[in-house]
């Protein structure tokens, strides 16, 4: 999800609360919202509506929601063949967000495409010697100057 979809969010989320006759402050939707961020909405919004038949006698948490979120994505997955999945990736006129990682990491944050889910990698140049040190190694084991 984006932040300019943080109301749509919270419409999903007190609708849900309302089976449980319970009302979310901003906080607590803040949380929510964070936690469940790396998810489309409209994943999260068939997550919210599936919530009470899964959890009748209490309003779920983050991580149950995360659970119905992961299990609705894999039922919804096709099963593609390793060829055709990186073949689809490699036709793919990408469309990249940058989406940021924790701070004082190796990765500054991956840039996304949001047609394939082709991941980016993009180096964070202040990241300690050491961590740039090892990602070279890995990424050119024999040191050769390509």
């Amino acid at each position: 999800m984006m932040n300019k979809e943080y109301d749509e969010f919270t419409k999903a989320l007190n609708e849900l609360a309302c089976c449980y006759c319970r009302a979310l402050e901003g906080g607590e939707i803040a949380a929510y919202f964070k936690q469940l961020a790396r998810y489309p909405l409209d994943l999260v919004t068939k997550a919210t509506a599936a919530a009470p038949e899964r959890y009748p006698t209490f309003f779920p948490s983050v991580g149950q929601l995360i659970e119905i979120c992961d299990s609705i994505s894999a039922q919804e997955r096709p099963t593609v063949d390793t060829v055709t999945l990186l073949r689809g990736v490699n036709e793919c006129e990408h469309e990249d967000r940058f989406e940021p990682e924790p701070e004082g990491g190796l990765y500054a944050g991956f840039l996304v495409c949001g047609r394939c889910g082709r991941a980016k990698p993009v180096l964070n140049q202040a990241a300690p010697p050491v961590q740039l040190d090892y990602f070279r190694m890995a990424v050119n084991p024999k040191g050769r100057d390509e």
